[in-house]
C-alpha cells in the first residue's frame, strides 16, 4: 500500500519537472520555431510594373501583416504557414472611389515563398476589387511580387551632420543643436 502512495506522488511530480524543463527550453530559443516568412520586408509588390513605388511589409509571428507604401493608406492582413517555406496571405487595402470616397476592401490573396537562405521572398496573388455598388470584381491577376528582408545593420562612421529639416510653421531645425542642459 505504501509502495502505490509513493509511486502516486512521485510519477506526477516527474511529470510536471519534465514539462517544465522542456517549456523551459523551448523559451530558451524561440527563434528555432518561426517561420522564414516573419520579419520587415521592402517589396516590389508587382514586378511588371517598372513604376510602383516599394512597399514596407512586417509580417509579425502572430499571424499579422502591416502593409504601407509611399502612395496609399496602410494595408493590414493576415497569413498562415503551409510549409516550412510557404505561406498563404489575405490582405486588405482601403480602397476609393474617383472622389476619394471610401467603398470598400481590396482583398489580395498570396501564395508565398522565401528563399532557401530566408533573404528574399516571390508572391503570387489576386485582386478582388469592390465596384462601389457592394459587389466585387472577382479575383483578377495573377499579379507576381518580389521582396528582399529588411536586415539590420550597424551604424557606420558619420560623414556629417543632418542637413537642417523645415517645420510646418516655417521654422528649421538644424542637426547642429544640442539640448540645453
Amino acid at each position: 500500500m505504501r509502495r502505490a502512495t509513493l509511486l502516486a506522488v512521485i510519477v506526477p511530480t516527474l511529470l510536471v519537472v519534465l514539462a517544465s524543463t522542456a517549456f523551459s527550453a523551448d523559451r530558451q530559443r524561440p527563434m528555432s520555431r518561426v517561420h522564414p516568412l516573419v520579419g520587415t520586408w521592402v517589396l516590389d509588390t508587382n514586378t511588371q510594373d517598372t513604376e510602383d513605388p516599394p512597399a514596407l511589409v512586417t509580417i509579425g509571428a502572430d499571424g499579422t501583416i502591416r502593409m504601407s507604401d509611399c502612395c496609399s493608406a496602410p494595408w493590414a492582413g493576415v497569413w498562415a504557414p503551409t510549409t516550412l517555406r510557404t505561406a498563404d496571405a489575405t490582405i486588405l487595402i482601403p480602397w476609393a472611389d474617383d472622389e476619394g470616397g471610401f467603398v470598400g476592401f481590396n482583398t489580395a490573396r498570396a501564395d508565398v515563398v522565401v528563399s532557401a537562405d530566408g533573404g528574399s521572398l516571390t508572391a503570387t496573388y489576386t485582386m478582388d476589387i469592390p465596384d462601389g455598388e457592394g459587389g466585387t470584381s472577382g479575383q483578377l491577376g495573377p499579379v507576381t511580387a518580389s521582396g528582399v528582408r529588411v536586415v539590420v545593420e550597424a551604424m557606420g562612421e558619420p560623414v556629417g551632420p543632418l542637413p537642417a529639416a523645415e517645420t510646418d510653421d516655417e521654422s528649421t531645425v538644424s542637426a547642429e543643436a544640442s539640448p540645453e542642459t
